[in-house]
């Protein structure tokens, strides 16, 4: 992705709160409305656990970036949602998966991972997965102004239709909690369907 992207995504303060509106309003659009009575589906199941990570996530500060380690590493898991630009081409409009993180820090390669287990916004599962690569961890940034931690995803998701959606992502968030107990941030990715590409603009929030 150019970088003049980025700097148009993630050039104002990055605010938590702001993750956490874009999550509500991505659930406001894709909720199914069952009655209550009925049984929640497995779209409606995970919509749920997401949605109640992000809350939890509002409520935790910074992590302050002195305490993080030097070696070793932490895996997270968490969620990936968001929305695609191009609402008028029978793709899906909305996508949410699951996130598994593994941060080694003082390795070359900060961050490896994946993004799967993607449903559309009618619960049908798509095929593949986005691999999560390279990763920087800005030690010297400040949250309260810019993203610290960013990274990369990449790969094919297939739907029940048959359309093949190549992302090209990248991620920008925080550590979050005294004990760098969680992750959470924006992905924005380009996504080529059937030679036509458009924009995807999501949120991830993954803990350990």
């Amino acid at each position: 992705m150019e970088n003049s992207t980025k700097a148009s995504a993630y050039s104002d303060k990055y605010c938590r709160p702001v993750l956490g509106l874009h999550f509500l309003l991505f659930l406001a659009g894709c909720m199914s409305g069952e009655s209550p009575e009925a049984e929640p589906t497995e779209l409606e199941l995970k919509q749920a656990a997401a949605q109640q990570m992000f809350s939890d996530f509002d409520t935790m500060d910074y992590t302050d970036l002195g305490v993080l380690p030097t070696s070793g590493s932490v895996s997270y898991e968490g969620f990936l949602s968001g929305r695609l630009s191009n609402t008028e081409d029978g793709v899906t409009d909305t996508l949410i998966g699951d996130l598994s993180v593994n941060v080694s820090f003082g390795d070359s390669s900060l961050i490896s991972g994946v993004a799967s287990g993607f449903l559309d916004d009618n619960g049908d599962a798509l095929d593949g997965a986005i691999i999560l690569s390279a990763g920087e961890l800005d030690r010297a940034g400040d949250p309260d102004v810019d993203a610290t931690l960013t990274f990369e995803g990449s790969g094919e998701l297939t739907s029940i239709s048959g359309d093949v959606l190549v992302f090209d992502t990248d991620f920008a968030g925080d550590f979050l909690g005294e004990e760098y107990q969680g992750i959470g941030g924006e992905a924005l990715a380009q996504v080529a369907v059937g030679g036509a590409s458009q924009s995807f603009s999501g949120v991830f929030a993954a803990s350990r």
